[in-house]
């Protein structure tokens, strides 16, 4: 069996130092600070690879960084079939994909976010079947695994004959309107991908309604009515998080990672590096986050912005998660997935999460 392999060796430099994403931009122009986690994703996904199962599968795949260097670590067998620029860009995925389908692959892998699902979407036509291991700032699609791991899994399974066909969406986000704090998410088609029960991840979810935003409301004036001053609170991205500012009487923006302390935002939209600034002036540092509808990501995902460096400074104990009774009912699990083993490891259990005015719920992390 042939599967192509394809790597977006840029995919996620966008989200620690807060740009939304990694669409249109030069990595060679801000690769002093910026911050890749395709090959992290990449090396852990070949780590989960099982050789019994595998072992006798060619992988086609680029030259170089967009598949060639990990393969060769790996041990595993492969073909070259395509040689990218030396700055490669959305039209070497493209091209690798179709050259892989011209030699018969039965299945495309590949590792990065939304903008490479579209890319790997449009040069297979639907053909064969795609699926993704995250590592992008959006990965809102629903053929990725929740982790590389489950990417792994989900192959094997597919090998095996053991998984099933379907068609799930791919989803886009204009990034421009994204970094102005607008989410604009449009479906560009339905890919063909492979299912297994507990590793496909679901296609992000928003929820909506009066009852909803009398939900986010009474989260809202809990939480505010239990902020403490002197404490360093670290506001994630999302709409129950911005209601909590809004009761308070300020602005946030939905998909900003913001600061706040002692009754104000003293820092909004910040990078990695700020938050990490911040957290040297304060004794205490708290973590307000809420998880992606369905998918149910509290790191990783949408607040990369808050990096293993961040998580590794605050204690599980501060991390406060909000979530309406809605959105917990579809999400049964909470995930963390931020490229760090040891971090993610961190954060499993059991975690409370406030689902009313003084109501909670333990969720589990996986």
């Amino acid at each position: 069996m042939k599967i192509c392999f394809v790597v977006n060796p840029i995919a996620g430099i966008g989200g620690r130092i807060g740009l939304k994403g990694s669409d249109n931009l030069c990595y060679y122009s801000i690769k002093e600070y910026a911050f890749p986690l395709s090959p992290i994703k990449c090396r852990r996904f070949l780590k989960c690879i099982n050789r019994k199962i595998l072992g006798d599968i060619v992988f086609l795949t680029a030259s170089g960084e967009m598949g060639e260097q990990y393969l060769r670590e790996s041990g595993l067998k492969f073909e070259i079939v395509y040689t990218p620029k030396k700055h490669t860009d959305r039209t070497d995925t493209i091209n690798t994909v179709k050259e892989c389908i011209e030699k018969n692959c039965e299945l495309v892998v590949f590792i990065g976010g939304d903008g490479t699902a579209r890319d790997v979407f449009v040069a297979t036509k639907n053909i064969v079947p795609i699926i993704g291991v995250p590592a992008g700032v959006k990965v809102y699609s629903g053929v990725f695994g929740f982790t590389p791991q489950d990417s792994a899994r989900l192959i094997e399974k597919y090998v095996l004959g053991e998984a099933q066909i379907v068609e799930r969406e791919i989803i886009d986000a204009d990034e421009e309107m994204l970094r102005k704090g607008i989410i604009r998410l449009k479906v560009f088609g339905y890919s063909k991908t492979i299912s297994f029960p507990g590793f496909l991840q679901p296609t992000k979810t928003s929820f909506h309604g009066i009852t909803e935003e009398e939900n986010k409301l009474s989260i809202a004036k809990y939480v505010a009515e239990n902020l403490e001053d002197g404490v360093l609170y670290i506001l994630g991205p999302g709409s129950t998080v911005k209601k909590i500012c809004e009761y308070l009487g300020l602005r946030k923006d939905e998909l900003s990672v913001d600061l706040y302390a002692n009754k104000r935002i003293i820092a909004r939209n910040v990078d990695e590096k700020t938050i990490l600034e911040y957290i040297k002036r304060f004794k205490r540092v708290k973590i307000i986050v809420t998880p992606i509808g369905r998918q149910g990501f509290i790191f990783g995902r949408g607040n990369q912005e808050i990096s293993p460096f961040v998580l590794e400074r605050v204690d599980k104990e501060d991390i406060v998660v909000v979530s309406t009774k809605q959105k917990l009912m579809e999400t049964p699990f909470l995930r963390v997935d931020t490229g760090d083993e040891k971090i993610d490891n961190k954060f499993k259990g059991y975690i409370r999460v406030v689902v009313d005015y003084n109501e909670e719920k333990i969720v589990r992390v996986k």
